[in-house]
């Protein structure tokens, strides 16, 4: 005889616990900070490209009027980078504003709440300690400093009693 599972699932009534499922990174592609590092090393060997070039247009070339017309491109390419460059400065600086503004809101949205129900169950611990001092503790410290009183009293009066019925004796 076969045992289906659903049916041994309906029959348990002890069902074993249930694990999470661990996400995949490798299926979602390149991360965020793969695409960072090769924008950043792209742009760096973009720079370091036009460089060499120049030097090595500079260096094997004789004609000083066309050198300089060279040189001259090379500039304006320089300067288009760094304009790109500062372009993708400002979004990423826009970028982070709008994370930091995300958090700020977050944590207004989430902690904050936290806080005041950390602050409310502070305040009945206080309340409770305070109730429980003046009903519990405090008539009960009142009554055994009471008794303790009473019984080193009586203490005492017995010591009296055998200290003057040794001197009768002597």
């Amino acid at each position: 005889m076969t045992v289906d599972k659903t049916q041994l699932d309906q029959a348990s009534p002890v069902k074993p616990p249930v694990t999470p499922v661990e996400a995949d990174d490798d299926d979602s592609g390149l991360s965020v900070k793969q695409y960072l590092l090769i924008a950043v090393g792209g742009a760096l060997g973009l720079i370091l490209l036009v460089f060499i070039v120049g030097f090595l247009i500079v260096l094997f070339t004789n004609d000083p009027l066309a050198t300089s017309d060279r040189i001259a491109a090379i500039r304006d390419i320089m300067l288009m980078i760094m304009v790109f460059l500062g372009v993708m400065i400002v979004v990423s600086l826009a970028v982070l504003v709008l994370q930091v503004a995300r958090l700020v809101e977050t944590i207004q949205g989430e902690v904050q709440p936290m806080v005041d129900n950390t602050r409310e169950a502070t305040e009945t611990v206080k309340g409770t300690a305070q109730f429980i001092g003046r009903n519990a503790a405090g008539p009960f410290i009142t009554i055994m400093s009471i008794f303790s009183g009473i019984v080193k009293f009586l203490s005492e009066l017995g010591g009296i009693r055998r200290a003057v019925r040794r001197r009768k004796k002597e």
